[in-house]
């Protein structure tokens, strides 16, 4: 596995690679039994996750530290490829009832030599502040869906 992140002020570009089949990768990032496991930083934990995978489809997950407030993140497929490409908006809502504005994620897998390429782009933040989030608890995610992916890879 390596890893390289780019940022810029509204937009944040994480490229990893994975020992895995394009398909079995997708399916850990859309199936929700998979993502319960990975999709939330480190010290954090996916309290549920539901929603359709289907353009136009909705999705909303949350996630909580330990016995703490959940934070809830929702958002809508716009385009979905298998197994090489998925496009969904996100915001989330914090425990007081604030919501952040839609961003929008763009996750592309592409096959080089037996592994699969993942280039995923999250953009559209409306501070960086929100990015600089964005950026510390995305790469610790990633690490989650690494150890999924392998996990399923040994199945």
């Amino acid at each position: 596995m390596s890893e390289k992140l780019t940022e810029s002020d509204d937009h944040l570009v994480i490229t990893r690679k994975f020992s895995a089949p394009r398909e079995l990768v997708f399916d850990a990032l859309t199936k929700h039994e998979h993502i319960k496991r990975w999709s939330c930083p480190t010290g954090m934990e996916v309290s549920f996750s539901r929603g359709e995978l289907a353009v136009g489809g909705t999705y909303e997950f949350g996630m909580r530290r330990g016995d703490g407030p959940e934070i809830v993140l929702t958002g809508k497929f716009l385009e979905i490829d298998p197994p090489s490409r998925l496009v969904y908006t996100q915001r989330s809502r914090m425990p007081n009832g604030e919501e952040s504005p839609d961003t929008t994620i763009s996750i592309t897998l592409s096959e080089v030599g037996g592994d699969t390429e993942m280039v995923f782009q999250h953009y559209g933040f409306a501070s960086r502040q929100d990015r600089v989030n964005a950026s510390m608890g995305w790469p610790s995610a990633m690490d989650k869906l690494s150890a999924v992916i392998e996990d399923l890879s040994r199945e």
